[in-house]
């Protein structure tokens, strides 16, 4: 349209592209409330929001005749409008409410287990401020459901993480002011508490989220939400990749309940890879830190569809352990010597201990052309701190490790030296280097 038709022409334009009759339904409102030009009564064009899905400010009467230009920001060459249709017997046109509270409800068929085609815009009363029982009232109100039908409304959007599958069910329904025992009326006072919870602040439900209803089957369905399953099923059934030990290829797929834990996880790859469960352990990739706490749920991970696992070799460590890395540092170069776990408590004395049994047993060229005339012992190895291709101040035997290393982390590197006399290095021992 041109910037210099008024509302009321383009209202009658967009009118008059109305067909005289609604299509064929397949059952539920005519056409899933499609309403054609010979039903209507009144109309008007208002703003709309496709980001909210919601209708926003409204046109006041005596701004039918001024352009488009003059009453819309038209900065750009789209602007989104939507055609608000009257019918006989519904309510008149509502002013524009910054406040409302409106939600997008579809409905899910319930025998067929999938959604159907029917939505509807539903204005919840209480604002800002409606409550789970305003929702279910008005939602109760919008699809003609009976007094007393058992449904849910699911929200598989609420709250800050896109895995909670809210579910408004049969324990926020309104209850009669009637108690006849002291059971039913713990039970009413709870579900009247539940009614009163407000969407916004108590379920991060907010004005224009898009909501489901799931309609019982009868009063014999006495079971839970399908539509809830559902959803939780797309939540939170996903795949993820793994590799087999040794090789950086993720080519294995983990089907994965993300509620479930890593040691779940790690029961399965070990099912398939055939590998005993306590021989290996599990990290987000090959470069990253062993996950140690194997109760933590692949949720609280971070773990979504396509996430990888890599599989490394190794038992998982223990809290207060760590995977040292230790290098070999001989005539002025470096080279990979091992990786060693090792506790926080130990000494650097018992840790020299292990790594002259990780020198004697190297097969690198690097190591056996630094231990030729080496004579194996504890005491003829010292530790060093080291920090990328630089090494540091000498680690004293008596020291624990965590006060021995700043940043004690997995991954943490020591440099190796090997001595050709035995050394005991004390916090009062100066090394000089002649």
């Amino acid at each position: 349209m041109l910037r210099e038709t008024t509302l009321r022409a383009a209202t009658e334009h967009v009118c008059s592209t109305l067909p005289d009759a609604p299509p064929d339904a397949d059952g539920g409102p005519a056409a899933d409330g499609y309403t054609a030009k010979g039903g209507a009564v009144e109309w008007r064009l208002r703003h709309w929001s496709p980001m909210t899905g919601r209708p926003g400010q409204t046109f006041a009467q005596e701004m039918a005749d001024s352009s488009l230009a003059t009453i819309l920001t038209m900065r750009e060459r789209q602007v989104d409008l939507m055609l608000e249709v009257r019918t006989e017997g519904s309510r008149p046109f509502q002013d524009y409410n910054p406040n409302e509270f409106t939600v997008q409800i579809q409905l899910w068929d319930a025998a067929q287990q999938q959604l159907s085609s029917t939505t509807l815009s539903v204005v919840v009363p209480g604002e800002q401020s409606a409550t789970v029982g305003d929702l279910r009232a008005a939602a109760a109100d919008a699809f003609g459901l009976e007094r007393g039908q058992r449904f849910w409304l699911v929200c598989p959007t609420a709250g800050s993480s896109k895995l909670d599958v809210l579910v408004l069910g049969d324990k926020y329904d309104n209850q009669p002011d009637e108690v006849t025992a002291d059971e039913q009326e713990e039970d009413t006072a709870m579900r009247r508490a539940n009614c009163a919870q407000q969407l916004r602040r108590d379920h991060k439900i907010w004005s224009g989220e898009k909501l489901f209803i799931e309609r019982a089957l009868g009063s014999e369905d006495t079971g839970g939400s399908t539509c809830a399953e559902y959803f939780e099923r797309e939540a939170y059934f996903v795949t993820l990749s793994f590799n087999s030990v040794g090789s950086p290829e993720f080519d294995h797929n983990l089907p994965v309940d993300l509620r479930s834990t890593i040691l779940d996880a790690k029961a399965s790859i070990a099912g398939i890879l055939g590998l005993e469960l306590e021989s290996f352990h599990l990290r987000r990739g090959e470069r990253s830190p062993m996950i140690k706490n194997e109760d933590s749920t692949l949720q609280d991970l971070g773990f979504s569809e396509g996430s990888p696992l890599f599989v490394a070799a190794g038992r998982v460590l223990r809290n207060g352990e760590f995977l040292l890395k230790y290098v070999l540092y001989h005539e002025g170069t470096l080279s990979q010597l091992a990786a060693i776990p090792a506790a926080a408590e130990v000494t650097i004395k018992a840790l020299k201990a292990d790594v002259a049994e990780a020198v004697q047993s190297s097969t690198a060229e690097s190591v056996v052309a630094a231990r030729e005339g080496w004579e194996a012992g504890a005491a003829r190895v010292r530790l060093r701190d080291c920090k990328g291709a630089e090494v540091g101040k000498v680690l004293q035997d008596r020291r624990k490790l965590k006060s021995a290393l700043q940043r004690l982390a997995d991954g943490r590197e020591i440099a190796v030296q090997l001595l050709t006399e035995e050394e005991s290095v004390s916090e009062n021992d100066i090394i000089l280097v002649l």
